[in-house]
């Protein structure tokens, strides 16, 4: 918005969205334009900056000291993929899973940086120590039939599971009982968020941000580490049957949609007005 006459007034939303935890350039780059802006004689700026890693929202907080600072988290529908035991009954069954199943999940695109073969090796493991293990791989991409057939070599693809893109992912979760994420590299990992609000233990590679633990269901392991020593950690969860609804723990560490919004509408009618 601006007005041209005797003096300058401009009115301008900067944003930036960032996903990582190295670099937060972009967002020093978009406020030091505030500052060439009001230089030049422009006034009456609003600037926000859009964040998915808490760490870099401290770092910008540090480094800007500006109250014109708004950063909004990746974010979910906590609600939609909060525990219940009927869901969770009722995806198991459909899916043929008894109660012996030992259920590991994994949602992702069937990609390099995902690193699902290195999973597919985790879970042999994981079968040597516990023989009703069963891992739901969800999603596609390039890597479906190679993955398919390092399965059958490694002797485990009645194991796993293939089931492909899905539009009730947040029901699935609910009949899972661990969630592995061991990537080779994340922006973020939103899916882990999905998890959490799930109440599913969800373990991570190190390459993973560490911005993704909004609750202490998170661990992480670097993938320097042996497939043994993942499938050890993971059968470390083999007899936690307790969940319950924690979407509201998620929810309060600002991953809710709803709370997001809320803060962008704001950030709208500010710059609008």
């Amino acid at each position: 918005m601006i007005h041209i006459g005797n003096e300058k007034m401009i009115k301008i939303g900067i944003t930036t969205h960032y996903t990582g935890s190295t670099n937060y350039g972009g967002c020093l780059q978009a406020f030091a334009l505030q500052k060439e802006l009001h230089y030049m004689g422009y006034s009456a700026m609003q600037i926000r900056f859009w964040s998915t890693d808490i760490r870099i929202d401290q770092r910008i907080r540090r480094t800007i000291k500006s109250k014109r600072i708004m950063i909004l988290y990746n974010a979910i529908d906590t609600k939609k993929y909060r525990y219940n035991a009927l869901i969770r009954a009722d995806i198991r069954k459909e899916l043929g899973l008894d109660d012996s199943s030992f259920t590991i999940g994994h949602v992702g695109r069937l990609t390099y940086q995902k690193n699902q073969f290195f999973l597919l090796d985790i879970f042999k493991e994981l079968t040597k120590i516990n023989y009703n293990a069963i891992l739901l791989m969800v999603g596609d991409g390039p890597d479906e039939e190679a993955l398919k057939e390092y399965a059958e070599k490694l002797r485990i693809s009645e194991s796993v599971w293939f089931l492909g893109n899905r539009t009730d992912v947040s029901s699935l979760m609910q009949a899972m009982d661990l969630f592995l994420l061991p990537s080779r590299s994340e922006g973020f990992g939103i899916v882990t968020i999905e998890s959490q609000s799930a109440c599913l233990p969800t373990i991570c590679s190190t390459n993973v941000p560490l911005d993704v633990k909004a609750t202490d269901l998170v661990k992480f392991i670097s993938l320097k580490r042996e497939p043994k020593q993942w499938a050890e950690l993971i059968q470390t969860f083999h007899n936690n049957t307790y969940r319950y609804d924690i979407s509201d723990i998620v929810a309060k560490r600002g991953y809710d949609i709803s709370v997001a919004l809320q803060k962008l509408l704001q950030f709208y009618s500010l710059i609008t007005k």
